[in-house]
């Protein structure tokens, strides 16, 4: 894990709203991930996806058909949300699939130990999308891919920390068993 303040924050946050600003191609806006996924979206998970794009641009009050909005809103991802300080996730390339999976628990506890304190976290995939600015500024050995990035600061009052996507039920997520 990498963690970004200050200076090096914001250094961060102009490179990666400067590259976003040079490349507004869709579906990557800029981005060269160290991971990928396919695009668009496998059916089932599109349209979950697009129900959390809408949930948020809704609680935001921004109309689908508001480009320069729905952008901007794009950017304040790479401003971290005004949050102070940035993580920034990596994981040893050689454990495949296991090496997300940890990771994925270790972010889970760094959130929950960061709410323990008071303080606010969002997870967010868009951050990974740069290695090359994030690495940069950071040792890193190429044995090692980032994943994501991580806002932490004191939560503010702004609706959109009220939203919440909503979750499949339970039975949606249980495997049957085979009829025998």
């Amino acid at each position: 894990m990498a963690v970004a303040e200050g200076e090096q924050r914001d250094r961060i946050s102009k490179r990666l709203i400067a590259r976003l600003r040079e490349s507004t191609e869709l579906p990557n806006l800029g981005a060269t991930p160290d991971f990928t996924h396919e695009i668009p979206y496998p059916k089932g998970l599109a349209e979950r996806s697009q129900a959390v794009g809408k949930g948020i641009y809704e609680t935001l009050g921004i109309d689908r058909k508001d480009t320069a909005a729905r952008f901007s809103f794009l950017e304040r991802n790479y401003e971290f949300f005004g949050a102070p300080t940035a993580l920034f996730f990596f994981t040893h390339r050689g454990l495949d699939q296991f090496g997300t999976l940890d990771l994925g628990l270790f972010m889970e506890n760094v959130m929950l130990a960061a709410n323990a304190k008071g303080l606010g976290t969002c997870a967010q995939g868009y951050l990974g999308g740069h290695p090359d600015i994030i690495r940069s500024e950071f040792e890193v050995s190429d044995d090692y891919a980032l994943v994501c990035g991580m806002s932490i600061g004191y939560p503010s009052e702004h609706p959109i920390n009220g939203w919440h996507a909503e979750r499949l039920p339970i039975t949606d997520l249980l495997l049957s068993p085979k009829d025998r």
